[in-house]
């Protein structure tokens, strides 16, 4: 299951590379990994950049498999950005690749019926986001609710044990993941699959 993930994983994907980017703009040009309060800023900007596109969280339509256990179809990065949603599991990859396409350590929380995202910061906390709050109309989270749920149920399933904590770079880095080739996306794909630049977001606490 952690191997299925991961291969959808890519944070080259060139629609992940324009996404960051946009970001980066959004964020007042933070360097992610700089420091934790510039990491903060920037994963604050990407969860607002999303929420702003009105990225959305979907239901999972399973199926069965032949030994008759439950799966779902995983989406390629591109195609989250294209359909403007996905599965829980399809929004915490897209969170946790944008997060390494910036040189931020990303993790993969994988619990019974759910996934979500957990971001090394620099200085070694983690971050964990609930990428579900880009839910619709009123089940739509901020950035800061988002992070308090994540934290909270990251702890639950931490005391229960019931978890994968799935660091990608390592997977990566033994080779257990190749990066699969995927054809080259033009420059205004972003553009053309309704995603806009949102300059100045407010990614500063009050």
């Amino acid at each position: 299951m952690r191997r299925c993930y991961l291969l959808l994983l890519q944070k080259v994907d060139d629609a992940v590379k324009q996404f960051a980017g946009y970001v980066s703009e959004a964020s007042g040009g933070a360097a992610a990994a700089g420091s934790k309060e510039d990491a903060v800023r920037w994963l604050k900007a990407a969860y607002l950049m999303q929420l702003a596109n009105n990225v959305v969280y979907q239901t999972p339509s399973g199926f069965l498999t032949k030994d008759h256990s439950s799966g779902q179809d995983i989406k390629y990065l591109r195609d989250v950005f294209r359909d403007k949603s996905g599965t829980c599991i399809d929004l915490a990859i897209t969170y946790a690749a944008l997060a390494e396409s910036v040189g931020l350590q990303a993790n993969l929380m994988v619990v019974p019926g759910h996934t979500f995202a957990a971001i090394r910061l620099p200085g070694g906390d983690l971050l964990p986001v609930e990428n579900t709050g880009l839910g619709g109309s009123n089940q739509r989270l901020n950035f800061e609710q988002a992070v308090e749920i994540g934290a909270k149920n990251f702890r639950k399933y931490l005391d229960e044990g019931l978890y994968y904590l799935v660091n990608v770079e390592e997977q990566w880095t033994v080779g257990r993941v190749p990066n699969p080739e995927l054809q080259a996306l033009n420059v205004d794909f972003l553009e053309k699959s309704g995603i806009k630049r949102l300059g100045g977001l407010q990614t500063h606490s009050d």
